[in-house]
């Protein structure tokens, strides 16, 4: 693939970034929220990508921060970041194999309420927070086993609040296809090709709309000029 990329300067670019991935979560709460005032907080782990992801529209419906966290302790500079949001509550996603108890422990020490959203697995987990986000007329499906084209979609899905639901690439899970068959929508949008979302998916929706490429980039930039075009 070719792309012409534009020239980054320093006119024109900044750097957001920690010594880790951690800090780097903690420095984009920093910059988005340079006033604090984040009454309600998302957390995921840190040592996976599908949590995550699958937060994204979940911390937008809030308009919280996503913060990345160890699976048995705060990272540095955690607890200080809440206490400067003026953090009230704190959604945790994943089970305690993502976030232990002792994490929800540290953080209800700081006098804030925490509760969880997880599931069985990766896939059932995004199912819970799109139940809790709440379908409207979209949904995304990409690949659970990877993180590139759930990557790809989460600023379009976290912009507009719609549910990002993961897929493995065979055998897809009863507690997903229940979900798409009990939620119908106008557009349903698949990111990959078969090898990573497999073509029995289609069949859970009305004119579902696949978006791929040869490579993840591919998909990605045929993503974002669909994404352009509708507007």
């Amino acid at each position: 693939i070719t792309v012409e990329a534009a020239t980054l300067t320093e006119e024109n670019s900044y750097r957001i970034a920690g010594k880790d991935r951690y800090e780097t979560s903690l420095e984009i709460s920093r910059e988005a929220w340079e006033d604090g005032e984040a009454q309600t907080v998302v957390v995921a782990t840190g040592s996976d990508f599908p949590d995550a992801l699958a937060a994204t529209p979940l911390a937008s419906s809030f308009m919280a921060p996503l913060l990345l966290s160890r699976k048995d302790s705060l990272p540095a500079g955690f607890a200080d970041e809440l206490e400067r949001l003026g953090t009230e509550h704190v959604i945790l996603v994943g089970g305690t194999v993502a976030l232990s108890d002792n994490v929800k422990k540290q953080i209800e020490s700081l006098g804030i309420t925490a509760d969880r959203i997880s599931g069985k697995t990766r896939y059932e987990t995004a199912v819970n927070i799109a139940k809790e986000i709440g379908v409207k007329d979209t949904l995304y499906v990409a690949t659970g086993a990877n993180f590139a084209d759930s990557l790809s979609i989460s600023s379009v899905a976290g912009y507009y609040e719609d549910p990002i639901l993961l897929v493995p690439p065979t055998g897809m899970p009863k507690v997903v296809s229940d979900f798409i068959k009990a939620n119908p929508v106008d557009l349903s949008l698949i990111i990959g090709g078969e090898q990573a979302v497999p073509a029995e998916v289609e069949d859970l929706f009305v004119d579902p709309i696949r978006i791929s490429g040869a490579s993840r980039y591919d998909t990605n930039k045929a993503f974002n000029d669909y994404a352009l075009e509708s507007g």
